[in-house]
């Protein structure tokens, strides 16, 4: 509530700016418009996204008991790593993609998100294949032993981070060209599948 609270002080303080910014008259109802029609999809996509990601561990809870659980979060925690790519990217790629976009347009925004998802998929590529190559003696290191459960979780999590590291610059890219619905539509698809398909997996 402070964050909100805050949030609006600095647009109520900032807004007596906004029409001299760039020497130019800003329409702020239109712009206010704009952003609506681009983040509206982002707040479900967000909800969404949160019941697929952990429906599945819910689902593990219910019908192979808690230790289960423990032990597939034990497997995502050797991966650990690659979130640090994905939370820091998450921050700048979206911004860089924006102004390439912005200043040379369709194909400087297609190049950059190439070699993005390229860097991407060697580096994620690489901490799972070696958490998954290395799983017994890691999770040994990690936690005193290797569940049976964890060594397979980890074979399943390889394609799986992949997978979350090619959706990073495509959402980015999605962003840009402000087609936000397309990622929540993403979303609800990839929550039916996990709805339907947890209990049999």
């Amino acid at each position: 509530m402070s964050i909100v609270a805050a949030m609006l002080v600095s647009i109520l303080v900032g807004g007596r700016w906004l029409p001299r910014a760039e020497g130019q008259a800003l329409n702020t109802r239109d712009v206010a418009v704009r952003h609506w029609r681009s983040s509206r999809w982002l707040l479900g996509s967000t909800l969404l996204q949160w019941l697929s990601d952990n429906y599945f561990l819910i689902i593990a809870g219910v019908v192979l008991g808690p230790a289960a659980v423990g032990a597939i979060r034990g497997a995502q925690n050797l991966l650990a790593l690659t979130h640090i790519f994905f939370l820091g990217l998450e921050n700048v790629v979206p911004g860089e993609a924006s102004q390439r976009f912005h200043q040379d347009g369709i194909p400087a925004l297609r190049s950059y998100l190439v070699r993005i998802s390229l860097a991407l998929l060697a580096s994620t590529g690489l901490v799972a294949a070696l958490a998954a190559q290395f799983s017994r003696p890691l999770l040994n290191l990690a936690y005193g032993a290797a569940d049976p459960i964890s060594v397979e979780a980890l074979g399943w999590y390889v394609p799986i981070y992949l997978l979350v590291a090619l959706a990073l610059p495509l959402r980015a890219g999605l962003r840009t060209l402000e087609q936000t619905r397309a990622i929540f539509f993403a979303y609800v698809l990839g929550t039916v599948f996990a709805l339907l398909a947890a209990r049999t997996l």
